[in-house]
């Protein structure tokens, strides 16, 4: 479990100019993923420790070979909405008084209650501009908590709009290793101590 990285990390006493960096990311199947992680002391080369972490049943990963500062693993976390929770759809049935002013509206609240971990126009149908001139269509699909925010700034613009649950609550138990801007949505996670 990646806990024995944590509880050691806790219980060595490392120094507070300390950091991590991924040394090298495999693709072991098309749901496994395997990391070097060297611990090393900031502004030095000298690796401190090095571990092996092991992805098991990888839905998404996003890695950047860079230095950094935490790791951290959660049940619950932005990233997981899409993985854990029902989608909904949103569906619109008029025209925006101001198209441009609507998109606006959405991606500030978008980038609000997404801290920006899920990209803006991800979760739209494609050619939003031309679809909301023809007053009418899917305009979202995706995690209830982001589809009421874009639901209520439709409603704001004068916009009557409509909410339908796509599926049932899903189960997949996903977790998210946060490596600060890295990240990995897996259902297990390992670590193991190379040196």
């Amino acid at each position: 479990m990646i806990n024995e990285l944590l509880k050691t990390l806790d219980e060595t006493p490392l120094e507070d100019d300390v950091f991590f960096r991924i040394t090298e990311c495999v693709k072991r199947t098309d749901d496994e993923l395997e990391l070097s992680l060297d611990i090393v002391y900031q502004y030095q080369t000298d690796v401190i420790q090095t571990w092996k972490l092991t992805c098991k049943d990888v839905h998404d990963h996003k890695i950047s070979f860079c230095y950094f500062e935490s790791i951290e693993e959660y049940d619950e976390h932005i990233l997981l909405w899409r993985y854990n929770q029902p989608d909904f759809e949103l569906y619109f049935s008029s025209i925006p008084n101001d198209i441009e002013a609507l998109i606006g509206k959405l991606y500030r609240e978008h980038i609000d209650i997404t801290k920006q971990w899920i990209p803006f126009g991800s979760l739209f149908n494609e050619k939003v501009n031309w679809l909301l001139e023809q007053g009418n269509g899917l305009l979202a699909t995706g995690p209830e908590q982001i589809i009421n925010v874009y639901n209520r700034a439709l409603q704001e613009q004068g916009v009557r709009s409509s909410i339908i649950a796509k599926g049932q609550q899903q189960t997949n138990n996903y977790k998210v290793l946060l490596l600060e801007d890295s990240f990995i949505i897996a259902k297990e996670f390992e670590a193991q101590m190379i040196k």
